[in-house]
C-alpha cells in the first residue's frame, strides 16, 4: 500500500517498487482511501507521507500498526 497525494512522487514510488519485485501496488491518496483499501485487501506493507494536503496519515499509521503492518 502506498500512500501519497503528490501524483509524480506516487508514480515514482509506484514503478520504483515494482522494479524491486513487488507483485502490485496499491496507490491511495487520501487516508479515507487508504482505509476503505486496507479494509477490502491485505498488505505486506505500507509507505506513507505523512502529510497529505489538509490531513495526515496518523490514523492510518494507527490501522495498520493494530493489524500488524509495517510502514514507513
Amino acid at each position: 500500500l502506498l500512500v501519497e497525494d503528490s501524483m509524480i512522487i506516487a508514480l515514482d514510488a509506484e514503478e520504483t517498487l515494482l522494479q524491486l519485485g513487488a507483485a502490485e501496488v496499491v496507490v491511495q491518496t487520501t487516508v479515507a482511501g487508504a482505509l476503505a483499501a486496507l479494509a477490502e485487501d491485505s498488505f505486506e506493507l505500507a509507505l506513507l507521507d505523512h502529510s497529505l494536503g489538509s490531513e495526515t496519515s496518523e490514523a492510518l499509521a494507527e490501522a495498520l500498526r493494530a493489524r500488524g503492518i509495517p510502514f514507513w
